[in-house]
């Protein structure tokens, strides 16, 4: 949708399903090469499905990927994570509580970061589940372009006219 607005003129998808954040940092954002306008980084949510949750060593980790990041870019796109848990059960939504943490150091980061990162809502998306995979993890292709005008609209938030293509 980007590239076909003119927004972007190369796009690199280098995530995985499943991995930790530590993985993203070791393996991902080393693929970065150059200097971009625009990084994202969405990575947590896996971490905070894990049996055992360090929260704090968790928002070091998510730190030291933004840090990563915005040494290569201007700008850096990142998101909240949806609260898959309490929408499966009772007794999943005792982990809501980290997903909250996550999200609430994610929104200070965006603060501390004097307009450089752009912070997606995606956990907005849980009120529609016509926009998730039968997984219930993962969006769907319907759920991914909706994320993809939710990142457009936080990237135009954060640089208004100063946006690539405007």
């Amino acid at each position: 949708m980007a590239l076909e607005r003119g927004l972007i003129d190369t796009f690199a998808n280098h995530a995985e399903h499943g991995v930790p954040i530590a993985d993203v940092i070791e393996r991902q954002l080393p693929l970065v090469e150059g200097r971009h306008w625009c990084i994202s980084v969405i990575a947590g949510a896996n971490d905070l499905l894990a049996p055992r949750c360090d929260l704090d060593a968790l928002a070091t980790r998510v730190d030291a990927a933004m840090d990563a990041a915005l040494t290569r870019a201007d700008v850096v796109l990142t998101s909240t994570c949806p609260d898959f848990f309490a929408r499966r059960s009772a007794r999943l939504s005792r982990l809501s509580a980290r997903v909250d943490a996550l999200n609430a150091h994610v929104r200070r980061r965006e603060i501390s970061a004097a307009g450089r990162i752009a912070v997606m809502d995606a956990h907005a998306l849980l009120g529609d589940p016509t926009l998730w995979d039968a997984d219930g993890l993962h969006p769907n292709p319907d759920g991914h372009a909706e994320l993809a005008r939710r990142a457009l609209a936080a990237l135009a938030t954060l640089l208004g006219d100063a946006a690539p293509g405007r």
